[in-house]
C-alpha cells in the first residue's frame, strides 16, 4: 500500500517534534529552492507558507555580489562552495577568506578574487532577511492559541539550508523566539518518512 504524507509533518517527525500532540509546532524547512513554514497541531498542518527563497537563492545573492562588486562572473558551484566555506548569516567567528575565480567581465579573462566571511554574509542578507520575515508572516495568520505555543517551545529548523551558521540566530532574532537546528538538519524529511514507514510496518504485523 502506499501513503502520502506530507513533506512538512514528515520533517517535523524526522525533527523529533510530538506531531500528535495537541499543541502549535513550528517547523521551518530551508531547502534549496524553496522555503516552507509549517504550523502542525494534532497531526495536522493548521498554517503553512511556501517562499521561493533557499540555498539556491543564497548561492545567487553571492554572484551577484561578487559580479557587481568586483566585476567577476562565478558559475552557480562556484558561489554554492563560497557559501558553505565562509558563508553565515550573523556577524561572530573567526574572519575566513576563501578565493573565487571566474571571468573577468570586462576583460573576458579568467582572474581570482579574495572574499572574506564578513562580505559573504552582507551578500547573503537579502535572502536570510527574506526567511526572517517569512517567519512573522506565518505566525501573524497563526491562529491565537497556536501561536502561543509556539512562542513558548520555539521554532525547528531543518533542511539542507538550515545549516547555514547563524541563520537560527537571525530567525530568532526577528522573531523573537528561540530557534533550534537539530543534527543533519537536510536528512530530517528523509528520517521522518522512514519513521512512518517503520511504524506503518509494525502495524501490518500486528494486524
Amino acid at each position: 500500500s502506499v501513503t502520502i504524507v506530507e513533506k512538512p509533518l514528515c520533517a517535523a517527525i524526522g525533527a523529533g517534534l510530538p506531531v500528535g500532540d495537541a499543541c502549535g509546532q513550528m517547523v521551518v524547512d530551508v531547502g534549496a529552492g524553496t522555503t516552507t513554514l509549517s504550523v502542525i497541531s494534532l497531526g495536522g498542518i493548521v498554517q503553512c507558507r511556501t517562499l521561493r527563497v533557499g540555498g539556491d537563492a543564497m548561492d545567487a545573492a553571492v554572484r551577484q555580489h561578487v559580479r557587481d562588486h568586483h566585476g567577476l562572473c562565478i558559475s552557480r558551484a562556484m558561489s554554492e562552495a563560497v557559501r558553505l566555506a565562509v558563508g553565515s548569516a550573523m556577524p561572530g567567528g573567526p574572519n575566513e577568506v576563501v578565493t573565487v575565480r571566474g571571468r573577468n567581465l570586462e576583460s573576458g579573462w579568467p582572474r581570482a578574487v579574495n572574499l572574506d566571511s564578513n562580505e559573504v554574509r552582507i551578500a547573503l542578507q537579502e535572502p536570510v532577511h527574506r526567511i526572517a520575515e517569512a517567519v512573522l508572516t506565518t505566525l501573524e495568520r497563526t491562529p491565537p492559541d497556536l501561536a502561543s505555543d509556539v512562542a513558548g517551545m520555539g521554532i525547528v529548523m531543518v533542511g539542507g539550508a538550515a545549516a547555514l551558521p547563524g541563520l537560527d540566530r537571525a530567525v530568532g532574532a526577528t522573531a523573537g523566539l528561540p530557534v533550534v537546528v537539530p543534527e543533519n538538519p537536510g536528512n530530517a524529511v528523509v528520517s521522518g518518512a522512514i519513521e512512518l514507514m517503520h511504524v506503518a510496518s509494525a502495524r501490518s504485523v500486528a494486524r
